[in-house]
This record gives C-alpha cells, structure tokens and sequence, in this order.
C-alpha cells in the first residue's frame, strides 16, 4: 500500500489550501503530494460541487498521472481528456487530468469547464509556465477568471522551476512564475531531509566521458549561431573551409543532383535554409507516378540529403552518425553507387566514405559510448536497464539501429528500440506513431528492451524503477535537463553519465545553478512579487497604442498583406498570448483565434469552405473586434479587465 513519507506529509501540512509551488527531485514523489492535495482540497468544505484538476505536458503523462490518482484517491473518479478525445461530461469525474492545450480549447468552447467549477489546479512540470506556452496562456485565463471571483487553488510541481542559469535570471524567473500564478510560497525538500525520509537524491554522481577526438577543422564554437547554421555551412564549402567529410558528402549529394536533372527538370532545394525542405522534396519526387522508374533513385538521393542534414545540424562533428545512417540506409551498396559512373570524383568520394566507417577512430563519441555499454553490460549481476537521451529524433534512430546491428553489442545482450514524441517526423519516409511510441516504452519498462534511445519527450514524469544507468549523449543545455534526465536513474547501484558538457554550461555550473535554486526558494519572499495589474495594464495599454496604427490601417481595408500577417504582427507588437482551433464542419471549415492581454480577452470565428480561407475571415473578424475594443479604452469600461 502507498503511504506517505516524513518529507511529503510535511509538504501537504505546508500547502494547505495555498497557491504553492513545490521542487522536489525526480522520483521523490512529487505526484503522491499531488494526489494527497487533490483529495484534501474536494473534501474540504463548500468544495463538495466542485473538481480538481490536474495538468500534464505530455498525453503519456496524462494517462501515468491519471494511474496514480487512481491508485492513491481511490474514492474519486479520474477521467482523462487530450487532443482527438471526447469531451467528458463535468458530472462523470471528481479530477479531470488533461494537457494544457487541450483543455484550454475546452474552455473556450464549454462553459461547463471554466475556472469556477474547479477547487485545485495542479500544474505538473509546472517550469513550462513561460513565454507562449499553453500553461502560461492557461495561467493568464486564471488571472482573468480571478479579477471577477475566486479561483481554485494552485499547485506546481517540478524538479527545477527554471530553465534560467545565474541568479539574477532564476531570480527574475521565479518572479514571473509568481505573478503569473499568484503564488503565495514557494517549498523545496533539501537533501537531508531527503535521505532522512528514504529517498537518495542523485546529486554529484555524473562521471563525464569526453570523447578524446573530434574532426579536425570543424566549425569554431565561437561562430556557431543557430540562426545562421545554414548560412555558415555554405559559405565554409564555398571557401573550401568544411572539413575533409563535410566537402567530400557535399559532393556526392552534388553529383546525385545532376543525375537527377537527366530524369525530370530538377532544382536544388539546398538553397532553403530549412533543412528537413531538402529530404522533403526528393521524397516527393519518388511518389511522382511519372517519375516511377526513377523511385529508387530519389529514395536514395533522399538518404543522402539527410545525412547532409545531420552533418550541417551538428556542426560537422558527428561523421560517425553520419557514416552510420547511411549504412543502415544502404546508401554505399555497390548497385546503387553505379549512378555516380558519370563522375569519378564523387565515386572517389562514396568510395572513402565508405571505407572511412571501418576505420572511425576508438575514441568517438559512438565508440565512448559502446565502452560505456559494454563495461555496465559485463560488470553488473543486475542487467542492465539504460536509457540514453539524445536531443535529435534522428540521433536516436540511428544510434538505436546501430546498437541493434553491433555483433559486440548484441552478443552483450543489448536490445534497443527508440522512442519520440507521438507522430514525431525523422524523416518524410520515418515516423513515429502513437503506438510506436507507447509499444516501445512498454518493453522497456517490462525488460523486453534493456537500451531506451529517447529524445526529451519522455524527460517528464517517465517512471521506469528499474532503470539503472542513464547517459546523455549530447551535451546539457540546462539545470532542467540535469534534474529531468539524471533523475530517471533509480536504483541504488547506479551509473549517472554525460558523454559532453557546454563549455559555458559545464556540469559543474549546472550543479550550482540546482543549488542556488534551492538557496533562492528558500529565502524568497512572494508578496515581494505580487502581480501588480494595474501596472501590467498601464504597459499593455501604452503596447496596444503603439500598435493601433494596424488595426487602423485593416479598417481601411488594406488588405495588402493579408489579415492573418496583420494579425501576427499586431500579436508580436502587443506580446499578447494567442490561441487557434480549427475544426471541420459540414459546410468546410470553422477556424477560432483567441487573443489574451492584461487588458482583454477576446475571440472570434471564421467559417469557409478551405482552413486558409477560414483563417484568414478569422483573423479579419478578430483584427475588428480588437479595433472596437481599442476605440473605447479610454472610456470607463477599459477598467474592466478581458471584456469578452
């Protein structure tokens, strides 16, 4: 039977029927506090008409957060709602357990579902309440809701608040998430309270495993800016600065585009700064039924626009990953290199790429982490139960394959799938379903599968007790990563590994940043950064007027960039959040914009036979609306906040 620890009945007595939020590390139990507040809050009373509940990123968070209500409130109904599901009837369920975007459109189309029908809102994962996230925007609807009744009470719960790193980002951080969720206390466990309870808090165990070598001549970290990846590849390949792999793959995928041109009159797409536009168009020219003959061939130019894809994204560090794509791709197959007879210097080329992979140096990062398998693998009476988090889905289909197709890994025992987000893309040809996704964590979690391969989807609330090593194989971004990912490891014997670090965010600073959190919880003082609404209006008020010269301009009927451009650049102006839905009807389409400033909130439809048609009515209904309410913020009534 599940029963509480010293540490979490403290943190219930400390809530009680406050707005809190709650760090607490991965696997300590942060969802038993939840539950127990749950329950606490519906049968105080005057709650005994009212619902809780309870919000989750992810659609698999829903579905293991809604099993663990059950299990610990066994007395109340749990009804699960995300995208695609029916609506469940507000008398059928005590907790509601939803992603946020979904229930967000909830609200806007059933009355039934606003703020006022519920006594507890817990925000799981609560550090997403940022920027244009679906939990900020439920967090400014909340604020709303409040100014004209009480609302529930809030509860958030996460391994680290933020993703900021030095204090005066986390303490800025920490301000906003009190504003936007009108925190009155702020609670953290400390480690010896931790262990005191029978928790061991998986701190200061990461061993760091740089792999020794990386390509000579690869971009300089000083000049790798995101926005200008694609810019910077070419320019270094017209300069001849690319690294020896880089210039000899860009030349075979040069060469595959001129025997293109023989079969059908053929544009290069590696002038479109997205990436994924050059896969995407090779694999549409395949399903051409004029161009059936040639199906192979574009299959196979798709593969090698994709390893480009994955050389350019990373810098032109992983070679290895590369050469291991197109080998489980049988991209080198003597048959298929035979359509590069017309140049012999991209033959020359595939011919050393291919024979470069037997000779990839012991010291690669795909090498660091086989050793590291390996060693865990033959060394433990327990067998092995890892998960290796990567931040590309390709990564993870590649690394998956290759550990699958290792003799040495193999013979170890090691059986590996991957997993992304639901409906993921990897490439036009590789997706990932739904089932795909919930099938391969089941086997993970039943042993079927002992190597998990994942992006960050499964960073949050993935509870796997077995699992024994954990091993980033890309560097970590933030203190977030750091709690989410290592704290997946919950065995006592267990092996915490990076197999990178940042240069400017090492592991070490990562540590402090988690450590200075708890510092800064600690002593922080919510009514110091209270929501102030009046000044928030008075900035929305002087944002809006600067903006006006749009809505004047559409009420003019200058149509010359469109409504729904207008639109946008109306939104951007304003820093207002936004909401869209769209949904079929019988005549065609019915789109949906809500608009969410400290002044209003305010919606409008659009209805026409095709989506982009309904948007753009949409968006012209809603550019209106926002006219007529700016022409009256001087009157009385601007005082009243979101006049729907």
């Amino acid at each position: 039977m599940l029963t509480l620890r010293p540490y979490q009945t403290r943190v219930v007595n400390d809530i009680g029927d406050r707005n809190v939020v709650v760090k607490m590390p991965t696997g300590s139990g942060k969802t038993l506090v939840a539950a127990e507040c749950v329950r606490l809050a519906l049968l105080r009373p005057g709650n005994d008409q009212l619902r809780a509940l309870f919000l989750a990123p992810t659609c698999d968070l829903v579905e293991q957060q809604a099993r663990a209500l059950r299990d610990w409130c066994t007395d109340l109904r749990v009804a699960e709602f995300k995208g695609g599901a029916a609506v469940p009837n507000v008398d059928s369920f005590d907790v509601l357990v939803s992603t946020p975007d979904a229930f967000r459109r909830l609200q806007c189309e059933r009355s039934a579902f606003g703020w006022n029908r519920f006594g507890i809102a817990v925000f799981d994962e609560v550090h997403h309440v940022l920027k244009d996230h679906p939990y900020r925007k439920l967090a400014n609807g909340l604020r709303a809701a409040r100014a004209h009744s009480s609302g529930p009470q809030v509860l958030g719960l996460s391994a680290s608040l933020t993703y900021a790193v030095g204090e005066t980002a986390v303490q800025r951080a920490l301000v906003g998430l009190t504003r936007d969720l009108g925190l009155e206390e702020m609670l953290c466990v400390g480690d010896d309270e931790l262990r005191a309870g029978g928790y061991e808090p998986p701190h200061g165990e990461v061993e760091l495993a740089h792999p020794l070598t990386l390509p000579e001549g690869v971009v300089p970290a000083e000049e790798r800016r995101p926005h200008e990846m694609h810019k910077t590849f070419f320019g270094r390949v017209r300069r001849d600065e690319a690294t020896p792999f880089a210039m000899k793959l860009h030349t075979v995928v040069r060469a595959l585009e001129v025997q293109a041109g023989e079969f059908t009159s053929y544009t290069s797409p590696l002038d479109k700064p997205s990436l994924s536009a050059w896969e995407k168009y090779a694999y549409q020219l395949a399903k051409q039924r004029s161009l059936a003959a040639h199906e192979s061939f574009f299959r196979h130019l798709e593969n090698w626009y994709v390893a480009l894809r994955l050389l350019v994204t990373s810098w032109e560090e992983q070679e290895e990953l590369v050469l291991h794509w197109l080998c489980c791709q049988k991209a080198f197959d003597v048959e298929l290199s035979a359509t590069l007879s017309t140049s012999a210097t991209a033959a020359a080329a595939m011919a050393e790429m291919r024979d470069r992979l037997a000779d990839v140096a012991s010291q690669s990062k795909v090498a660091c982490l086989k050793a590291q398998l390996l060693e865990w693998a033959r060394s433990k009476d327990t067998e092995i139960r890892a998960i290796v988090f990567v931040q590309q889905r390709i990564t993870a289909h590649v690394l998956a394959n290759w550990i699958s197709a290792d003799p040495d890994l193999r013979a170890a025992g090691l059986r590996a799938d991957y997993v992304a987000a639901r409906d993921a893309t990897i490439t036009p040809r590789l997706k990932v379903t739904p089932g795909q996704a919930t099938d391969c964590m089941s086997r993970f979690r039943c042993g079927e599968l002992n190597v998990l391969l994942a992006t960050s989807v499964i960073e949050e609330g993935f509870d796997v007790p077995k699992a024994n090593v954990v091993i980033s194989f890309d560097p970590l971004k933030d203190s977030v990563e750091l709690a989410q990912r290592f704290g997946r490891a919950r065995q006592a014997e267990r092996r915490i590994v990076a197999m990178d670090e940042r240069r400017d965010r090492p592991i070490a600073r990562l540590e402090q940043v988690r450590r200075e959190q708890d510092l800064l919880i600690e002593r922080f003082e919510p009514e110091a950064a209270a929501y102030d609404d009046a000044a928030e209006r008075a900035k929305q008020t002087q944002r809006e007027g600067l903006a006006r010269q749009l809505l004047i301009r559409h009420s003019a009927g200058d149509n010359d960039r469109g409504h729904v451009q207008l639109l946008n650049e109306y939104v951007k102006k304003t820093k207002a959040a936004t909401t869209e839905d769209c949904r079929k009807h019988s005549l065609g389409f019915i789109y949906t914009w809500t608009y969410t400033s400290p002044l209003r909130e305010l919606r409008a439809e659009g209805r026409a036979a095709t989506k982009k048609a309904a948007k753009a009515k949409c968006a012209a209904n809603l550019l209106t609306k926002l006219a007529n309410a700016g022409s009256s913020a001087a009157g009385p009534s601007a005082a009243s906040p979101h006049a729907a």
